[in-house]
């Protein structure tokens, strides 16, 4: 079985996980709290990984662990706060290491500056470096931010689609 890493899984990309189990993968999926995760509980192919990714050290262990019991991870789908700066390069590091081809879908808010994500995020060799921009949506004469089902949606076409670079919404 296909085994992927949803990094901030339990909250705005749950229709993600849930949409990653219908095609076939086994979803290990990291989250804070045990509240946000019992909806995830039911299901078999989630390993649910209780850790914050401030903590990118213990983190890792779990993540490992998970791949010890479930097979090395093809794809990761990260939403990862600017203020964990190096968690998700440590990660993709340790997740690497083994030297299979990985995917990783960086989200990141419509804002962040490219030039500031490159120095931060390298990708290893063996993977290949996806990045989805959250922006907002206009409605007549306002703008509104994203909903979950959105950004769920947004990230699945492009995963689905292999985009390098995909925007959901608008960013002007």
């Amino acid at each position: 079985m296909k085994h992927a890493l949803v990094i901030g899984g339990t909250g705005m990309l749950s229709g993600t996980v849930k949409w990653l189990i219908k095609e076939g993968w086994h979803v290990s999926v990291t989250g804070r709290t045990h509240r946000k995760m019992k909806q995830f509980l039911k299901y078999k192919e989630i390993t649910p990984i209780y850790a914050d990714y401030h903590h990118t050290k213990e983190m890792n262990k779990k993540i490992m662990q998970a791949v010890d019991n479930e097979g090395p991870i093809e794809l990761v789908i990260a939403w990862i706060h600017s203020d964990a700066k190096g968690a998700l390069h440590e990660v993709m590091s340790e997740i690497t290491k083994r030297k299979q081809h990985v995917d990783l879908y960086h989200i990141v808010s419509g804002t962040t500056k490219m030039d500031e994500l490159k120095n931060e995020v390298t990708a290893p060799v063996n993977c290949i470096y996806h990045q989805v921009k959250l922006g907002f949506i206009k409605e007549r004469s306002i703008r509104r931010w994203l909903t979950h089902k959105e950004i769920s949606e947004g990230v699945i076409e492009a995963v689905k689609n292999h985009q390098r670079t995909f925007i959901i919404g608008v960013l002007k």
